[in-house]
């Protein structure tokens, strides 16, 4: 039975993405794990640490006066409005910057519960929000949704399972990346 369930996992992982998914994700099929988050306010203020977070949010460090390329999420965790912003900092506005959203793991443990899309547990890596942009501050929601506004806001959707996710920005070939727990609880 597991070898069957490993099976599946793998085939899923292989078709759930497409070519555009594959250019823009990391190339490892595994799921990112969480080891902790900053939490931060509603208006991107750092408020402290929650376990040790794995994250890369500047070419230099985590700190925005030191380093030319910086991104944050916010707020974190994120609420049962399911919407957060992600701000980036760049030399210069007119730089394309790709931005996408995988779910994660905390210490191996699966981001869901039980009547969870399978998909986006064990897609690993596969964007379940993407966008290419030249703005530096973007408002993402975390909503599952077929029908959109003007602006592409999702209508009626269903909220992404509370949990971890892993958000990703790509800006002149430097990756940076921040953790958020998505909480339809708080």
């Amino acid at each position: 039975m597991k070898k069957c369930f490993a099976i599946f996992l793998i085939i899923t992982s292989i078709i759930s993405c497409n070519k555009k998914d594959s250019e823009i994700r990391l190339p490892s099929f595994q799921t990112p794990i969480v080891t902790g988050y900053q939490m931060r306010d509603i208006v991107g203020n750092f408020m402290c640490n929650v376990g040790n977070p794995n994250i890369k949010l500047g070419n230099n460090s985590n700190d925005y006066s030191t380093s030319e390329y910086y991104m944050s999420c916010y707020p974190n965790p994120v609420h049962e409005s399911g919407i957060f912003s992600i701000y980036i900092k760049t030399p210069t506005d007119s730089i394309l910057k790709q931005i996408w959203v995988t779910p994660a793991t905390n210490d191996g443990e699966e981001n869901a519960n039980s009547n969870t899309d399978l998909t986006l547990l064990f897609a690993g890596g596969c964007p379940i929000f993407e966008l290419e942009t030249y703005l530096n501050h973007i408002y993402v929601p975390m909503v599952k949704s077929s029908v959109h506004d003007s602006l592409g806001t999702p209508i009626n959707g269903v909220s992404y399972p509370s949990g971890f996710y892993r958000v990703y920005v790509k800006v002149n070939n430097i990756l940076l990346w921040d953790n958020i727990y998505l909480s339809n609880n708080l």
